[in-house]
């Protein structure tokens, strides 16, 4: 039998920091060139007046694996969340030419905006992948949706607003607040077949309740000029399809009468019991993410047609 050698914790630990070093820099994207370029940004800008800044590519720190030609920021307080502008960014033969909108000096965000830009748009290796690991897809679709937040909210209330249980809702309580206020005007639910003026009363005040808006919303939603590429801040085609990718798994395990569609709680939901193992995501193609928009875009405009029937429906209950 062999003798039993005690491992040698020095060279254990080593062994580990090298793995990990490896998996950062392999599965989360982290790299030299990333670190350098935003820590010259930061203090770059710690001096600066808020407005359009330019820094050419003779300012800029040496770079290892890209070739940047110059970087325009927007920099300016306005609340909303970093962001490189993808649709300004272009290649030329002499580099990358990299937009970016920078609301303050937030490492981590600035970190992330960089490492967004060399990884996903000057290094080109992604985009074009039809998987992606775990990390990378999550990272790709909480960006979107924070960067992007009024369209994903919206989005998400519409979804929400579509489920059985709030339609139903949303019923009820224009029912109780019109039944109320019929009986602080002495009018009593006999009396009602009779009046002439309560179908134009009833009428108006449905019209202008909050569920009738809710319902229009619905019934003229359309969800190609939601996620349209002119309304993003961003992002492109490929972060839409990674983005959809998830709503996708998303609702297979919470289905649209489930009555929850926070993005971000779904997403950490999902992290906690399925993507917390890194694996491969299967990134849906284009063809696929139109045909799941179609299909949310018919269920809600399916939906909120029915919500303004029951609307008008609850007439006959004060006859």
């Amino acid at each position: 039998m062999r003798p039993f050698r005690k491992p040698n914790v020095k060279n254990l630990k080593q062994s580990l920091k090298e793995e990990l070093l490896k998996f950062l820099n392999e599965e989360l994207g982290v790299n030299i060139d990333v670190d350098n370029l935003s820590k010259f940004i930061i203090n770059y800008l710690k001096d600066k007046e808020y407005g359009q800044i330019l820094i050419n590519k003779e300012q800029l720190p040496e770079l290892k694996n890209v070739n940047i030609n110059k970087i325009i920021i927007d920099y300016n307080k306005t609340g909303i969340s970093d962001y490189l502008d993808i649709k300004k960014s272009q290649i030329t033969n002499d580099g990358a030419i990299l937009y970016f909108h920078l609301d303050g000096l937030d490492y981590n965000s600035i970190y992330h905006e960089i490492n967004h830009a060399l990884q996903f748009f000057v290094l080109g290796k992604e985009r074009s992948k039809l998987q992606l690991t775990t990390i990378k897809a999550v990272n790709i679709a909480k960006s979107f949706a924070q960067k992007n937040k009024e369209i994903t909210e919206y989005f998400s209330q519409l979804i929400y607003r579509s489920t059985e249980q709030e339609i139903n809702s949303e019923v009820v309580g224009v029912y109780g607040e019109l039944m109320t206020h019929l009986r602080n005007k002495g009018w009593e639910k006999g009396q009602l077949s009779n009046d002439d003026n309560f179908k134009v009363i009833f009428e108006q005040y449905v019209k202008n309740s909050k569920p009738y808006d809710n319902a229009l919303h619905m019934i003229k939603f359309n969800v190609f000029e939601l996620f349209d590429a002119n309304n993003l801040r961003g992002a492109d085609n490929y972060d839409v399809r990674v983005y959809f990718t998830f709503m996708q798994d998303i609702m297979r395990s919470r289905p649209f009468y489930s009555g929850i569609i926070d993005f971000f709680r779904l997403i950490k939901d999902l992290l906690t019991y399925k993507y917390r193992q890194i694996f491969n995501v299967d990134i849906l193609s284009e063809e696929q993410v139109n045909s799941l928009m179609k299909k949310y875009q018919n269920h809600i405009n399916k939906q909120g047609e029915k919500l303004r029937r029951k609307l008008f429906r609850l007439f006959d209950l004060f006859l």
